[in-house]
C-alpha cells in the first residue's frame, strides 16, 4: 500500500498523478473555518469533481461514477484512533492511501 503525499503545510496543493494509464489533477484546499480538508479531480482541465469533503474511512469520489476502475483514495488512519479528519492529525495520523483491487485482491505495486 502506498499513500498520496499531501503536504497540509503547503495546501493549497495540486498534484499531477497517473492512474489506471491517463493523467488526472488533485487540488487539495483546506476549509479553516470548519477545519476540513475538499479535493478537486480534473483531467485535461476539466473538473470531473469540485470541493470533494474528505471523510475519514470513506473513498474519495465515490460521490459520482469514478473514472477509476481498480483505484481507491481512502482517508485513513491505520491505528483506528482518530474519529474524523482535522487539520491536526492530516498528514501525521491520517494519509491518503490507495488501493488497487483487482479480481477482488489488493494489489501491492500499482
Amino acid at each position: 500500500m502506498k499513500f498520496l503525499p499531501v503536504n497540509k503545510e503547503q495546501i493549497p496543493v495540486n498534484m499531477s498523478i497517473v492512474v489506471e494509464g491517463k493523467q488526472y489533477e488533485l487540488i487539495f484546499n483546506y476549509n479553516s473555518s470548519y477545519d476540513f480538508f475538499t479535493v478537486t479531480l480534473t483531467k485535461d482541465g476539466v473538473a470531473l469533481v469540485v470541493g470533494e469533503k474528505m471523510v475519514l474511512d470513506r473513498p474519495l469520489f465515490e460521490t459520482i461514477i469514478s473514472p477509476f476502475k481498480e483505484t481507491y483514495f481512502i482517508p485513513m488512519d491505520l491505528s483506528s484512533q482518530e474519529q474524523e479528519i482535522s487539520y491536526e492529525n492530516f498528514g501525521d495520523k491520517i494519509f491518503i492511501w490507495v488501493f488497487v483491487i483487482r479480481d477482488g485482491q489488493v494489489i501491492e505495486d500499482e
